[in-house]
């Protein structure tokens, strides 16, 4: 099994006005799709799986919204938005600015949510 390492990805899938949305099976609120990268993995590499593995959606372009030394948020248009999860999360949803601030956030969400709201 890959080793992880403490950079991450997360992305905040575009569609129709709506991002989306994915609830931790931990109770830590909702999180926009993405996780650490794998040792010897890009960025855009470690993105584009952490999507796959936690939405089944394949990703294709990435568009980056903000760079940290230790972190990259990516916008990306999904070609589809049927979302199968994995077993990290324990639902999903497609949400419109007004819906994303009602919303119960990861601290981690809540600290990049200046860069998320104006992707929005």
């Amino acid at each position: 099994m890959p080793e992880d390492i403490k950079s991450v990805s997360k992305v905040i899938m575009s569609w129709k006005g709506q991002i989306l949305l994915l609830c931790r099976v931990d109770g830590k609120g909702w999180e926009l799709p993405g996780g650490h990268l794998n040792r010897g993995e890009k960025f855009i590499q470690g993105a584009r799986r952490e999507v796959f593995e936690e939405t089944g959606i394949n990703l294709t372009k990435f568009m980056l919204i903000l760079k940290q030394k230790d972190f990259r948020l990516f916008k990306s248009i999904p070609r589809t938005v049927n979302v199968s999860l994995s077993n990290e999360h324990t639902d999903y949803k497609w949400v419109n600015k007004r819906q994303f601030l009602k919303m119960k956030l990861t601290k981690s969400t809540k600290l990049n949510l200046k860069a998320i709201l104006n992707t929005i």
